[in-house]
């Protein structure tokens, strides 16, 4: 199987933290879908949530950086054909994100006033999902 050689867009961040945060990201899912990686599912997922902490202060999550998370995840499936494995590596990811053990229920900051699930529930990726339908016309989902 290929590698990949995916590239970084760093959408223009606002601030150097969130950048750093996406580059983090953005080198896990590199890893991790490589067909020459030994890298599990849980382990990128546990990476990957330990980047997102709630705000001790307010109890919440910020709502920019899950659009920033979902951005990345989009941008990493569209640089790899859809019949490769490591789409299937990502949907991997994805579950491995939705089953991580101790959930976090959580208010996302100027989002909404119901607590949502962290992982299980994948607040905004359904707003960066409509976004890439505006700009690229056409997308197919499949359910996890």
């Amino acid at each position: 199987m290929a590698t990949f050689n995916l590239v970084f867009s760093n959408h223009s961040r606002d601030d150097e933290s969130s950048l750093e945060t996406d580059k983090r990201v953005f080198a896990i899912l590199n890893a991790y879908i490589q067909s020459s990686s030994s890298v599990k599912a849980i382990a990128a997922a546990q990476d990957i949530d330990s980047l997102y902490p709630t705000d001790p202060a307010t109890k919440t999550i910020d709502y920019t950086s899950f659009e920033h998370l979902w951005e990345l995840f989009v941008g990493v499936a569209e640089q790899i054909p859809w019949n490769h494995p490591a789409q299937d590596k990502l949907v991997d990811l994805l579950k491995a994100l939705r089953d991580l053990p101790d959930p976090r229920s959580m208010i996302i900051a100027d989002w909404d006033e119901q607590p949502a699930k962290v992982w299980a529930d994948m607040p905004v990726l359904a707003y960066v999902l409509s976004d890439g339908v505006e700009s690229h016309g056409e997308l197919i989902v499949h359910v996890l």
